[in-house]
């Protein structure tokens, strides 16, 4: 039922692609081990995977009660553009489907009869404040100011149950505190899985 705007601007279905169903593979063996989704994804540019994470928080916080995910940008212009892909996601839904909303401002979507709510924020202007969201998106997180911040603030508020996602996707920038993430997912260190994503990977 959601709907993405394509490369050729058209309207049409979310169909995962090649990338997206590699993430769903990951995801359906920690759920089937009835563990939390922490996903660490090391990926390359126009891969879908940002739209994919969205489309999961989205879909999850319009379908469940009492939840709230929180997508956290690296700089203002992208945070709008996430936003509008929840803005496309809403205003397409089939009108069956489809939950009256309590608000919807320039950055927050929160659904009437459920009380679960959408948030983009800037990660710069989140400092370390904890939000209580199951569902967290961390969109280019390598180009983050302050990513040891808003992971000590947001994860903090995370709880540790099997209904919960949290995903890193990130295109590399250098030797900084995501390559840090990252190196430590693959040397198995925390909970989070390393997913790597190359271009040559996918076939569009």
């Amino acid at each position: 039922c959601l709907k993405i705007v394509d490369k050729r601007q058209r309207l049409v279905p979310l169909t995962m692609n090649h990338s997206q169903h590699v993430v769903q593979e990951h995801i359906d063996r920690l759920e089937a081990a009835g563990k939390p989704i922490r996903i660490v994804e090391l990926k390359a540019r126009q891969t879908g995977l940002s739209t994919d994470a969205e489309g999961r928080i989205f879909h999850r916080c319009h379908m469940r009660d009492n939840r709230h995910g929180l997508v956290v940008a690296h700089v203002e212009p992208s945070a709008r553009k996430i936003f509008r892909m929840s803005r496309i996601f809403y205003e397409n839904l089939p009108e069956k489907v489809k939950l009256p909303k309590r608000y919807f401002t320039k950055g927050l979507i929160e659904f009437e009869t459920t009380g679960s709510a959408l948030q983009v924020v800037v990660a710069n202007k989140m400092g370390g404040r904890a939000f209580t969201a199951p569902y967290i998106h961390f969109s280019e997180a390598a180009f983050y100011p302050n990513l040891k911040e808003v992971i000590a603030g947001a994860m903090q508020a995370v709880p540790d149950h099997a209904d919960t996602i949290v995903i890193f996707e990130s295109t590399p920038f250098g030797h900084n505190e995501f390559y840090d993430l990252w190196k430590d997912a693959k040397a198995g260190e925390h909970a989070f899985r390393p997913l790597f994503v190359p271009w040559f990977d996918e076939p569009t």
